[in-house]
């Protein structure tokens, strides 16, 4: 049994381990050969958070073919447009919500759209008559954790959130230090020395576990979320080989909280 201590972390490897493991796909193997991209780069999808209950967002007079611009994201703002004071918990980093849209108290039948701030899309979100209230569910894109609904007819509206998606924590990190591929909530990136790298994220990863798994097999890699209590958004990443010593490698890193 051989038992080896890299970065506080340690690791233990019987004889037997040892002797399973494919000669040709460990680092004895391929020392000083620099490693080649992989030519396919994972691709990143969005994370749905959903919300354990609906959360009312706005409820609003909304006058006949006058946008009103209304927020979702953020902690600001939402009493003005009669939603919960404080907000529903929807980071600014958020790309999409999920809203419930309902109308009531239309000055006659009519359509409405929601969307990003820019210009007006064509696509109707809901129909409303006069009298009933009716309610529409829609994923809705978001800019800047703001959007604009716009109405045919002069109505009342109310929007509750029961999830948002976020671009995911999820990268691939070059031996060099610099993000090869991944999501762009990926905001930094660096090789502090031979085999440690520090990669910065766009929102707090305390207390998330972060998994990391480098690219060519019979290497290896540990993570640590909370070595440095000024930047609770970075991770820091130890990539070595089975005997212990620091590498340089391609890996992918995954944060989950």
């Amino acid at each position: 049994m051989r038992i080896f201590f890299v970065a506080g972390l340690s690791i233990v490897l019987s004889s037997a381990t040892l002797a399973q493991e494919p000669a040709a796909n460990g680092p004895d193997a391929r020392k000083g050969v620099a490693e080649t991209a992989p030519v396919y780069q994972p691709t990143s999808q969005l994370d749905f958070v959903a919300l354990s209950t609906g959360c009312r967002i706005f409820n609003v007079r909304v006058t006949a073919t006058t946008p009103k611009a209304l927020r979702v994201a953020g902690t600001a703002g939402f009493s003005a447009q009669g939603g919960k004071d404080g907000g529903c918990g929807i980071p600014e980093t958020a790309v999409a919500v999920v809203i419930t849209l309902s109308t009531k108290s239309a000055q006659d039948s009519g359509t409405a759209i929601i969307w990003p701030r820019g210009s007006k899309p064509a696509i109707i979100t809901t129909s409303f008559p006069k009298t009933a209230q009716v309610s529409t569910g829609t994923t809705l894109s978001l800019s800047d954790g703001r959007f604009k609904l716009f109405s045919t007819k002069t109505a009342t509206f109310i929007g509750d959130v029961t999830g948002y998606y976020v671009l995911p924590m999820a990268t691939m990190i070059s031996p060099s230090g610099s993000p090869y591929s991944g999501a762009s909530s990926v905001l930094a990136a660096t090789r502090i020395t031979t085999g440690i790298y520090e990669v910065q994220f766009d929102r707090t990863i305390r207390y998330c576990a972060a998994v990391a798994t480098v690219y060519v097999s019979g290497y290896f890699a540990s993570t640590t979320t909370w070595y440095d209590s000024t930047r609770p958004d970075t991770v820091r990443i130890y990539v070595f080989d089975r005997s212990g010593a620091s590498v340089d490698q391609y890996f992918y890193l995954v944060v989950r909280c």
